[in-house]
C-alpha cells in the first residue's frame, strides 16, 4: 500500500517531504517509518561519500576514471545505491529507529533475540548488536522438544584441530580457517557443505566477534541456541532483546555454553536432527540454500531476512575456501 510519502530513492521530491511532516504532525505511524528510511538513506550516502574521499588521494592523475565526468556519474550511482541498500534495509538503522522511537508500534523485522549489552537497550548498543547478529538465538521446540545433553568433547574430535584465539579473530579469513575442520565433520553428518555452516556462524557471531561471553570468556556458543529445560550443560545468561506481537523487550535469557567450537558444532547436529520441526530442510541437506531456506521456515529464526543474509555471505565463505 502507498502510503503517499517520500521514497528514499526520491528524496528530492519536495511535496512528498511535506506531505511526511504533515503526517508527522498528526502522528502518523507510517511516517516514522519513512523518516527512519530517509535517515538510513541519508547516512548511507554520507557513509559512501567519505570512503570515495578517503580513496581519492589513491586515485591516478592519468586515470580515466580520473574526471570530473566520471565524479558525476560516480555520486549518481552512489546514491542509487544507497537508496536501494536502505531500502531493502541492508543496515538495519531504520527498523533500529522505529523501534526505538515508535514504542508498541514499531513492527520488527530484524533480531528476535539479540543479546544486548545493557539493559535498556540504548540504540547504539542495539545498532552494534544488529551489524553483527542475525535473529536466530534459538530454543528448542516447545512440544518436541530436546533431548537432555550434559556437555562434553566431542566424540572422536581431534585434539589438534584449531579453536578460538584468546584475543577473537583478526580477519574473515581466520575465521572460516579455524571453524572449517569442524564445519566440515558437522557437515558430514548433516549431509550438507561445511560453507553453510560456516556462514551461518559467520552471521550469528559477526564473524566470530560477538559470541556471547562468560565470566570465563568465550561460551563457543556459535549458532546462538537457547539453554532450554532440557539443557543441562553449561549455561550463560545475557540481556536479550525479545519481540512479542512486534513490541521489543529485554529480557534476560539463558543460552548454551561449551567447552570448544567442537563441541558447538555438534550440538548444533544434535539440535537439528532431534528436533522434528527440521525434518524438512535436513531432507534439503544436499543443497545448501535450500536446507537454509527449510531452516527459517521451520522457524530457526523469526527474521524474515535471515536466509538471504547466510546465503549471501556463503558467497564470501565459499571464496575463501577457494
Amino acid at each position: 500500500m502507498d502510503s503517499g510519502f517520500v521514497d528514499a530513492s526520491t528524496y528530492h521530491d519536495l511535496n512528498s517531504l511535506s506531505r511526511m511532516r504533515e503526517a508527522a504532525l498528526k502522528n502518523d505511524k507510517d511516517a516514522l517509518r519513512a523518516a527512519a528510511n530517509q535517515f538510513e538513506a541519508t547516512f548511507m550516502r554520507q557513509m559512501l561519500k567519505s570512503m570515495r574521499d578517503a580513496n581519492s588521494a589513491f586515485k591516478s592523475e592519468d586515470s580515466p576514471f580520473n574526471s570530473p565526468s566520471a565524479d558525476f556519474y560516480q555520486q549518481m550511482y552512489d546514491e542509487e545505491l544507497a537508496a536501494e541498500l536502505s531500502r531493502k534495509g541492508s543496515l538495519g538503522l531504520a527498523d533500529l529507529l522505529v523501534t526505538q522511537l515508535g514504542g508498541k508500534d514499531a513492527k520488527s523485522d530484524g533480531n528476535s533475540a539479540a543479546p544486548v549489552a545493557q539493559a535498556g537497550g540504548d540504540l547504539l548498543s542495539e545498532l552494534r548488536l544488529r551489524k553483527n547478529k542475525s535473529s536466530g538465538l534459538h530454543q528448542p521446540d516447545p512440544v518436541t522438544g530436546i533431548a537432555s545433553h550434559r556437555k562434553t568433547r566431542s566424540m572422536g574430535t581431534d585434539d589438534n584441530l584449531p579453536d578460538a584465539p584468546e584475543d577473537g579473530f583478526s580477519s574473515a579469513q581466520e575465521f572460516v580457517a579455524t571453524l572449517f575442520p569442524h564445519a566440515l565433520k558437522a557437515a558430514k553428518k548433516l549431509g550438507t557443505t561445511p560453507a553453510i555452516l560456516i556462514a551461518q556462524a559467520a552471521l550469528e557471531t559477526g564473524w566470530g566477534k560477538s559470541i556471547i561471553q562468560n565470566a570465563a570468556g568465550s561460551s563457543n556458543n556459535l549458532f546462538n541456541i537457547k539453554a532450554g529445560k532440557s539443557w543441562d550443560g553449561d549455561k550463560v545468561t545475557v540481556r536479550t532483546l525479545e519481540y512479542f506481537d512486534g513490541t521489543a523487550v529485554n529480557v534476560t535469557s539463558p543460552f548454551r555454553a561449551y567447552d570448544s567450537f567442537a563441541d558447538s558444532f555438534e550440538d548444533y547436529v544434535r539440535f537439528l536432527q532431534e528436533n522434528g520441526r527440521y525434518a524438512q530442510a535436513l531432507k534439503q541437506a544436499a543443497n545448501p540454500e535450500n536446507y537454509i531456506s527449510h531452516l527459517q521456515k521451520a522457524g530457526y529464526a523469526t527474521d524474515p531476512r535471515y536466509a538471504n543474509k547466510v546465503i549471501s555471505i556463503l558467497r564470501r565463505v565459499q571464496s575463501l575456501l577457494e
